[in-house]
């Protein structure tokens, strides 16, 4: 059977391997591959169900990332090819439809379809049969993988992972290698616990977020420089490079890893997420606690939404302790260790302590229990440094005898070991740098002990800064080593800390409890609110001092107790059992204790014990464990309880009472029943005092006066006590219809309420939670409410008049009174109108103290603003318009007030009023945000119109005023909010009414697109464009805003927030006008009649959507689409949203552009072409960016680009071609018959040349998508260009020259180019569209155009195939030179004169001037001979402006200068004999002649004793597909070094193509072309120019010969022996002549090889060729020693080779050498010129056998001399005849007469028109010389022609003749 074509593609995969060249590795055939499992295939065709034939897509092998050699985006793609393999092994997954291949053409007029196509000429010249057998192509999306949900993304990225792993590795790159290869695991673990549902709900929202950041983690990876070993990366060190996408970040769900897209995300949502995921170090990790910081949303008043309890919890646990010794003391009982928490300055908890039996018990964790430090208040960490306190005591058994009359003595006594101090402060996620809250993170703490040094006389000698034990952690937090060693015993202890926020229960505050659990509760020190609070006194021990002669190791001991009061007990740690007697730390003497006790107990009444008014504590001394003496410390006299700050207390002696030592104590009482203040307590008793009348209000009155001065301490205790009894007061005096002066007491009471709640809320946070419990536990009446609001309404009213420091106070708390005074009304009815006229009075009072704008007033306005929180958020049954109308009303009385304040504007610094009121702006614009998140914007339609109208308004007030960022990101986020609530809210319900904002809204877009301007203006001039390392949030809601440090990994980045906001907002508003306008766009809006429009064109437009103002609009989304504000290369997802949002934009103007601005044909004055020329760009640049243009993209970010861009392409052209037509006229019935094309002209006309707005470059790019809408009408577009241009110009040279250069420009840049596959597409597309009978005379303009056009985009392409790097710039040089040439031939000359100055630049200060010589030469080409016309001055190189022939000119001097530096006469002369020619056609400038002539006679003369090396050549033959594109299968000829070895241009090939094989036999190559064609070899041979074989060259010197040898150099060749030979008379030989494309010396120093002979020699060729080496061997040999004297270099080694060499000629063997080629000349059978050609060259010979033979006498060293005189014998004789014949003298004494005379008649000879040799291998293909062999089609002279005219022919032969005469 035969084959079967298949209805459509069959996809499928390779199941099993099918390997034929591994079962057959002689097989050859280019149908098979081999292939592996996972190999994809598309089948179209079947053979007896048994074979397949189709497309093999397989990955890239190992060693194809070999040429990755420096540019990771630009990864190895899959092979694809059309193979045959078995069925058996394919599993089909898919059917594909066969893509559309006919392309229909684009005419107006369909009906029209009358000329033929110029595709359709070429189908009917190809013949049916031909076009039948094309296989089908591939669809365009063949290489996409369907990949839909987080895992499987994660798989393809791990697929692209490994490509990524075998590039870096493949190029050194292995710091990068390593640590991908640790995140591929990282990640392929997830992927499998995701995969496999190995995870509990909340592990899987962990993995999913550490799968999202993984995958943010790549791409920053891949583009930071700081993970690169190579200094340059081409990857980071050019923009726009990463076309596919690796590096790119795409918006993800926080939560779930999804992509994000416009279907059910907003555009914002969108911005954020994508700066969090590449900025932002682990995001999204713990994201699920931390919603709150990655939302869009305001999260309210943070007064308003607070935590009550701002408090810290602190975990410390224990982990190990350690030290260098196990020693312990005599006596050791056992060892306690405490910790606590401390500031700077003071203790902050009590000590938390743990008592272990040794040292080693310490080390076992399960028996300690960890500490919980509670209640720790943020007053105390913020600003602070916290420390963590290890103090570490041990017990010893006192056995020292003690005397007889002791009867009081200790058996035990404490002492310290050592302390440690670990600085915590991090741990408080309060505090700047946090670690994360909620973690446990590890301290190390070093442990010291404590010393002080005494002299002789037992005087402490460190006095100053070292107070002992007491102050050792003192010493340790300043950093001094004063009394400050390390015991062995104890050096480190190591504990885990972790903070807790408010997440513990009141439970914990049980102070009954004693903790013996896992976890012990450590109590602060100091008054908690919070907590069920008891009474106690702490005492703080200090210095303990002996009085008379104390010794420095007296132990002295303190122990403290109650002798009168059995229920007091003591402690030191939380969770300790409290004891009767407590006994404290031992010192020495004048040390400090250092030591802390609790004294419990003191408020507990013994029924069994009457106390004492006045009662002491006993302070007991024990030195060395003997009683010494006591001492009282008085704690409570009456009912007071005595506080003291280092009270020094006297020990006295027993017996007679003398005072013995002194200890420093201070006590501090903690609680609330003891030492209440006097004016408090009468504040209690109000009631009594106020029915007591006037005496007993004026009582209360001075109370409350001396109330008014009370701090913190005392308030803190009472204050729901004070605040009822305030409550009390109000609602008794308000009743008390007689009291006199009711409304000075209510001011004072209303004073003393401030008071208050400015002390405890207005300058700290910590103490909120009692507002809250009380709103919880009490109620306050409801006129109370109405009194505060009245009140406060008052104190606005007076702000002209009275302003003080009251009143301040008020601003700092007056939400905690509005929210005691709404609260106060709730369920109450009977009052509520006096409360609703209350609450006028206050936003009326309100509105008039915003208005006031003294900028000393505002901080206290902008507190004012948080009672609107306060009356929204507690409010009952008011009604929401008449508030929310209260509140735009105080709103609008801000005004601006304050904007611009910190900014500076253009150049000047606006002074602005009340310009240190910043704050205020900001204010207004956050409430307004608060506003808009209310509930009212849901439930309240006229709220939503109210607050969504003002918030517009007021936001573009912001944006169009005064130059301020801050304000303006703000005012960006209200106007996100206000989109998301129209696009949320209004759009889906398609309420008439509602819809109308909509269209207010979109009308704003211009100013929008004006304000980006102004700011990108004001921030680039700023130097805002700047890379920095941090950032803030997009789009904030809290002011400062939060800001947060990149992300360490990610280089600096530039990304100006403000911009990106802005963008978002436009794209937001343009969305939201297209939905709402619908195709009608602006047209509609203006024709619509907006109810209460908040749009005022005359204060924002300057024509009211007229011509300037869509310029203006157009330009901003210019600026807009261009993305430089953020990194758009990477930010893929925001891009994709603002391109999208830009086309909207456009779509809503594009009907208003066609219906009002395209004038009628009689007024084309009026015509804007600057409008409709920005029209037309920004339409085709946006149709073309990267998340657009998507094809290019790997397939993560192309899916996440395509749910955004995905219908983008076919609107803009769309768009495009409605505009196109609507600006053409309509063309007569002759030319819609002739062109097929309706209506072109016009307007049109305005874009066709090549000033800023022309059409035809920028279309280019928009051409060449894989789209075919846009490749149709771009096709059209350029087919209505042609036919505009050759009617007005009867040429399309202008369309053509500006259609290269658009392609020029596409293919040198760094971002994605076009692929063949679309440039074919687009050939054809235009192939189609054109339609043009053949026998018109435009036809062939156009034919060669469309010819033209894709033979350049072949070389374009060549040029693309040359990898980049520095090793491929000789390469990349030459394509480039090429590709520039097509402009130049189109007329843009400067494209490549630019590039080709700059080569020439390069090389001349590189000093090689060959090739800036030949640079010149092609500089050269962009100019004529015309003397008309003037070209203009040029910097590179630098010539003055001057007639276009003396520029060329010029030129030629300078190449003919440069050849001449490089010691290349030959080109010098071709030069020179170029000016001549052009003198001869162009001029008779007889001085010009003269200065040619007689640079070229100086020339010839250096050319006659010109010696320099000749250089190497090589043939190399890129073998496989393993090389680029622009080599693949090639040949050139590489120009090397004189005696260049082969080896070292092995290594040269190497270093470009390193893994390549080097080949170096014939037959292996060809086994190499036939077998692997996958791989990359090397054949590399040597080649030999081809000799000038001619009497001309025969006795000549070696400049003349080499002249010969090089002028013109385009051939080259190689030879190889037959076999079969036995002598020299039957030795046939082959040779191989390569013509190369370019003579040499060539740029760059290769050429590709054009064309290639095989000839056989004959045994007579080779003697003529033998002889003529041997000649140029020896003259070579002779000039180079006569150079070396004429030096006096040494010649040692040159001597000893022209022995050798003599040696060899002259002494020929029986039957050898060079004499037996004479036997030829006694042939009468051969060809009599050849014969003649051989006997001049032995002639030669024995002429330069005379030469060499006389030097070698003058320099050959004594002990040679016998050789020497051999080599002359055998000269004389074995040359006889010949000395004879041409009058040799004997004496070998130099060339006779007879010699000059012949040589002068060769001189004079006629020009010989070549070789009889030279002319027959011309003509060898007829067969003169034997069998031929044609390696190449090409035809072509194989042999150099002589370039010079007869007048330089004869020059030469007179230069010559002076010569010879002067020898």
């Amino acid at each position: 059977m035969t084959w079967t074509p298949t209805d459509a593609f069959l996809r499928g995969k390779i199941v099993k391997a099918f390997l034929p060249f591994d079962k057959h590795p002689n097989l050859v055939n280019d149908n098979l591959r081999n292939l592996y499992p996972g190999d994809e295939v598309y089948i179209f065709e079947t053979k007896d169900n048994k074979w397949a034939r189709g497309y093999a897509i397989s990955k890239p092998f190992p060693h194809d990332f070999v040429m990755t050699s420096v540019n990771l985006d630009d990864l190895p793609s899959d092979n694809c090819n059309v193979v045959v393999f078995p069925l058996k092994y394919v599993k089909v997954q898919q059917v594909v439809p066969f893509p559309e291949v006919k392309i229909e053409a684009v005419s107006p007029q369909k009906s029209l379809h009358v000329v033929p196509s110029i595709s359709e000429i070429e189908r009917a010249e190809k013949g049916p049969e031909e076009e039948s057998r094309e296989i089908p192509k591939l669809p365009n999306d063949f290489g996409s993988k369907n990949v839909g949900n987080l895992i499987e993304e994660i798989g393809y990225s791990l697929e692209l992972m490994n490509s990524h792993l075998f590039a870096l590795y493949s190029i050194g790159e292995f710091r990068l290698f390593t640590r991908l290869v640790a995140l591929f695991h990282e990640l392929h673990q997830t992927k499998i616990k995701l995969s496999n549902n190995l995870l509990s709900t909340n592990e899987a929202i962990y993995a999913k977020e550490q799968a999202t950041h993984l995958l943010n983690k790549i791409p920053k990876k891949l583009a930071s420089r700081a993970a690169r070993l190579n200094e340059k990366s081409y990857d980071l060190d050019n923009r726009d490079t990463d076309i596919s996408g690796y590096k790119s970040i795409l918006a993800r769900e926080t939560l779930s890893g999804e992509i994000l897209s416009l279907d059910g995300t907003i555009p914002a949502r969108i911005a954020l997420n994508s700066e969090l995921g590449a900025l932002v170090g682990n995001y999204p990790i713990h994201a699920h606690l931390n919603q709150a910081d990655y939302d869009l949303k305001s999260q309210g008043n943070k007064k308003l939404l607070r935590e009550p309890n701002i408090c810290s919890h602190i975990l410390v646990d224990f982990q190990q302790v350690s030290g260098s010794s196990a020693y312990q003391p005599p006596g050791f009982a056992g060892m306690t260790a405490y910790m606590y928490l401390r500031n700077s300055t003071k203790r902050l908890t009590e000590a938390f302590a743990v008592q272990t039996n040794t040292v080693d018990d310490l080390v076992d964790i399960e028996k300690l229990s960890a500490a919980l430090f509670l209640n720790l208040p943020i007053t105390e960490i913020d600003n602070n440094r916290i420390y963590l306190v290890a103090v570490l005591t041990e017990e010893i058994d006192i056995t020292m005898k003690l005397p007889s009359h002791q009867s009081q003595y200790l058996k035990r006594v404490k002492k310290g070991i050592a302390v440690g101090v670990a600085d915590i402060t991090r741990v408080f996620s309060s505090n700047e740098g946090a670690l994360a809250s909620g973690e446990s993170h590890r301290f190390a703490i070093s442990l010291y002990a404590s010393s002080i040094k005494y002299n002789n006389n037992n005087e402490i000698l460190d006095v100053e800064g070292n107070d002992g034990w007491g102050g050792l952690a003192d010493r340790i937090i300043s950093n001094s080593s004063i009394g400050v060693f390390v015991n062995p015993r104890a050096e480190k202890l190591i504990v885990t800390v972790k903070e807790f926020k408010n997440q513990l229960g009141n439970g914990y505050n049980n102070h009954r409890e004693v903790h013996t659990g896992p976890i012990s509760r450590i109590k602060p020190i100091f008054f908690d609110p919070l907590a069920e609070n008891y009474e106690r006194i702490y005492l703080n021990m200090g210095k303990l001092s002996l009085i008379h002669n104390p010794m420095r190791d007296d132990l002295l001991t303190i122990e403290v107790s109650a002798p009168n009061n059995e229920l007091i007990a003591f402690a030191k740690g939380s969770n300790q059992q409290e004891k009767r007697t407590w006994q404290l730390v031992s010192v020495n003497p004048e040390e400090s204790i250092g030591e802390i006790v609790k004294v419990n107990g003191i408020s507990l009444q013994n029924p069994s014990k009457k106390l004492p008014k006045e009662d002491f504590l006993l302070l007991t001394l024990y030195v060395n464990g003997a009683l010494a003496g006591q001492g009282k410390l008085l704690y409570k006299a009456g009912n007071k309880l005595v506080e003291f700050h280092k009270r020094a207390i006297d020990i006295k002696s027993l017996n007679n009472k003398v005072v013995i030592g002194r200890v420093e104590v201070s006590t501090e009482y903690i609680g609330k029943i003891y030492n209440s203040d006097i004016s408090i307590d009468n504040i209690f008793q109000y009631q009594s005092l106020i029915s007591q009348g006037p005496s007993g209000i004026d009582v209360l009155s001075q109370s409350m006066e001396n109330f008014c001065k009370l701090g913190v301490s005392q308030l803190v205790k009472y204050f729901p006590e004070l605040l009822s009894s305030f409550h009390g007061i109000v609602d008794c005096v308000l009743n008390n219809e007689n009291m006199e002066n009711k409304e000075t007491f209510l001011d004072l009471m209303f004073r003393s309420t401030i008071h208050l709640m400015d002390v405890l809320f207005g300058k700290k946070e910590q103490y909120l939670q009692l507002i809250e419990n009380y709103s919880i536990k009490y109620r306050s009446p409801p006129q109370v409410g109405i009194f505060y609001l009245s009140t406060i309404a008052k104190v606005f009213h007076k702000v002209d008049v009275e302003w003080n420091a009251v009143s301040r106070a008020m601003c700092r708390v007056i939400s905690y009174i509005m929210r005691l005074a709404i609260v106060s009304m709730k369920g109450v009815t009977d009052q509520q109108e006096e409360y609703y006229k209350s609450l006028g009075m206050l936003f009326m009072g309100v509105a008039k103290f915003l208005a006031v704008p003294t900028p000393n007033l505002a901080e206290d306005q902008i507190l004012i603003m948080n009672i609107v929180d306060y009356v929204l958020s507690f409010r009952s049954s008011m009604d929401p318009v008449r508030i929310i109308i209260s509140i735009v009303g105080f709103l609008d009385a801000i005004g601006t007030r304050g904007l611009g304040a910190n900014e500076e504007s253009y150049g000047q610094t606006q002074v602005i009023k009340g310009s240190k009121g910043h704050e205020v702006i900001i204010g207004k614009l956050l409430l307004n945000n608060r506003l808009l998140h209310s509930k009212y914007i849901d439930n309240h339609k006229e709220v939503r119109r109210l607050l969504v109208s003002n918030s517009v308004r007021w936001a573009f007030e912001v944006l169009t005023g005064a130059t301020d960022i801050d304000a303006s990101r703000l005012a960006c986020t209200n106007l996100n909010t206000v989109c998301t609530i129209l696009w949320e809210k209004v759009l889906p319900s398609k309420d008439p009414e509602d819809i109308q904002m909509c269209y207010s809204l979109t009308k704003f877009l211009p100013v929008l697109a004006s304000v980006f301007s102004k700011y990108n203006t004001y921030l680039r001039t700023n130097d805002q464009f700047k890379p920095k390392r941090t950032f803030t949030n997009l789009f904030p809601t809290q002011y400062p805003f939060r800001e947060f440090s990149i992300d360490s990994i990610v280089n600096d980045e530039v990304m100006v927030e403000l911009l990106v906001e802005i963008a978002t907002c436009f794209s937001f508003m343009g969305m939201i006008g297209k939905n709402a306008a619908g195709e009608e766009g602006i047209l509609r809006l203006l024709e619509f009649e907006i109810k209460d429009d908040f749009f005022d064109a005359e204060k924002y437009l300057t024509s009211n959507f007229g011509s300037k103002d869509l310029i203006e609009m157009m330009k901003g989304l210019r600026h807009i689409r261009q993305g430089w504000y953020f990194p758009e290369d990477k930010w893929l997802s925001l891009y994709a949203v603002i391109g999208e949002g830009c086309l909207c934009a456009l779509e809503l103007i594009s009907p208003l552009l066609l219906a009002e601005h395209i004038p009628l044909q009689d007024d084309m004055d009026s015509f804007d072409i600057v409008l409709w020329g920005i029209y037309f760009r920004n339409l085709l640049k946006l149709g073309t960016i990267a998340p657009v243009s998507v094809e290019h993209l790997s397939d993560l970010p192309r899916r996440a680009c395509s749910q955004i861009t995905g219908t983008m392409r076919d609107r803009i052209a769309g768009l495009l071609s409605k505009a196109w037509d609507a600006l053409g006229w309509y063309a007569s019935n002759e030319d819609i018959a002739r062109f097929n094309f309706e209506k072109y002209g016009g307007y049109q006309i305005e874009f066709l040349d090549s000033s800023a707005y022309g059409i035809l470059p920028e279309l280019m790019l928009f051409a060449l998508q894989r789209n075919k809408q846009c490749q149709e009408v771009s096709a059209k577009i350029i087919w209505s260009c042609l036919i505009t241009e050759y009617n007005v110009t009867e040429n399309i040279n202008e369309s053509t020259r500006q259609i290269l250069y658009g392609l020029h420009e596409i293919y040198h840049r760094f971002a994605y180019k076009p692929k063949p596959s679309e440039q074919e597409s687009f050939i054809s597309q235009l192939k189609a569209t054109i339609r043009l009978d053949v026998e018109d005379e435009m036809f062939g303009d156009v034919y060669d155009f469309v010819h033209n056009l894709s033979r350049y985009m072949d070389a374009l392409n060549y040029l693309l195939s040359v990898p980049v790097g520095p090793e491929f710039n000789d390469d990349r040089s030459f394509h480039e030179i090429n590709c520039r040439s097509y402009l130049r031939d189109a007329g843009k000359e400067e494209v490549l004169g630019n590039y080709v100055s700059s080569m020439y630049e390069e090389y001349l200060n590189s000093k090689d001037y060959i090739q800036a010589a030949l640079s010149l030469e092609l500089y050269s080409t962009i100019y004529t001979w015309d003397q008309q016309t003037i070209v203009p001055q040029s910097y590179k190189p630098k010539l003055a402006q001057q007639t276009s022939f003396e520029r060329k000119e010029l030129l030629y001097t300078m190449i003919a200068k440069n050849y001449i530096k490089g010691n290349s006469l030959e080109r010098a002369i071709d030069a020179y004999n170029g000016l001549l020619d052009a003198y001869h056609e162009h001029t008779l400038d007889l001085k010009s002649f003269s200065y040619v002539h007689s640079k070229l006679a100086k020339l010839y003369l250096d050319l006659e004793s010109s010696d320099k090396l000749t250089p190497s050549y090589f043939r190399v033959e890129f073998i496989g597909t393993g090389f680029p594109l622009y080599i693949r299968g090639r040949e050139q000829i590489y120009q090397g070094m004189p005696f260049e070895h082969i080896t070292s241009i092995y290594k040269r090939l190497l270093n470009i193509f390193p893994g390549a094989r080097i080949i170096s036999e014939e037959n292996e190559a060809r086994n190499a072309k036939e077998k692997f064609k996958n791989g990359r070899f090397l054949y590399v041979s040597v080649v030999e120019p081809v000799d000038e074989i001619s009497d001309k060259v025969f006795n000549t010197s070696i400049g003349v010969r080499q002249y010969a040898r090089n002028r013109d150099l385009r051939f080259f060749t190689t030879m190889k022996r037959l076999p079969g030979y036995s002598s020299v008379f039957d030795l046939w030989t082959e040779e191989t002549t390569y013509e190369t494309q370019l003579s040499f010396p060539t740029l760059m120093n290769r050429s590709f090889i054009k064309e290639s002979k095989t000839v056989k020699l004959s045994p007579l060729d080779n003697a003529i060729r033998t002889l003529i080496n041997k000649n140029n061997d020896l003259i070579q040999l002779e000039s180079k020693i006569n150079q070396a004297l004429k030096e006096k270099h040494e010649v040692g080694a040159l001597t000893m080779e022209m022995t050798r060499q003599l040696s060899g000629t002259v002494d020929s063997p029986v039957n050898g050498g060079v004499g037996q080629y004479r036997d030829f000349l006694s042939k009468l059978d051969q060809d009599e010129d050849k014969l003649r050609l051989l006997k001049r060259a032995l002639d030669d010979l024995v002429m330069i056998l005379n030469r060499c033979l006389q030097l070698h006498g003058k320099i050959v060293t004594p002990n040679l001399k016998a050789t020497h005189d051999n080599m002359l014998d055998q000269y004389k004789k074995n040359f006889k005849d010949e000395i004879e014949a041409l009058t040799i003298s004997g004496e070998l004494n130099g060339v006779s007469n007879s010699n000059k005379i012949q040589r002068m008649s060769l001189i004079r000879k006629d020009k010989d028109p070549g070789s009889p040799l030279r002319q027959s291998r011309t003509n060898r293909s007829n067969g003169s010389l034997g069998t031929s062999t044609t390696t190449s089609s090409m035809s072509g002279r194989m042999s150099r022609t002589n370039s010079t005219t007869t007048f330089n022919t004869v020059r030469l032969e007179r230069v010559q003749l002076f010569k010879s005469a002067i020898e």
